[in-house]
This record gives structure tokens, C-alpha cells and sequence, in this order.
């Protein structure tokens, strides 16, 4: 299934690394009240 979208494995483990370090950078920032908390995870 993977081959067929052009991705490995090192890719897709990149891809969920990079999703969970989104997630946890907006979780921080909406525990911090930050105003629009959505743009914390845009540097990611």
C-alpha cells in the first residue's frame, strides 16, 4: 500500500513524527490559553 503512494517506511514515520510534534505544540498551547493556539503548530 505504501509503494502504491510513493512513500517508505522511513517517510511515513517521518510524516507521524512530524504530526505528533504538531499536535503536542498546539495541546501546550491551548493548555497555555495562547491566542489563535492553531499557529503554535506551524513552525512544525
Amino acid at each position: 500500500m505504501l509503494a502504491t503512494l510513493g512513500l517508505d517506511r522511513a517517510a511515513l514515520l517521518h510524516g507521524l513524527r512530524l504530526a505528533l510534534a504538531a499536535a503536542i505544540a498546539f495541546a501546550i498551547a491551548s493548555f497555555l490559553h495562547v491566542g489563535n493556539a492553531y499557529w503554535a503548530a506551524m513552525p512544525v
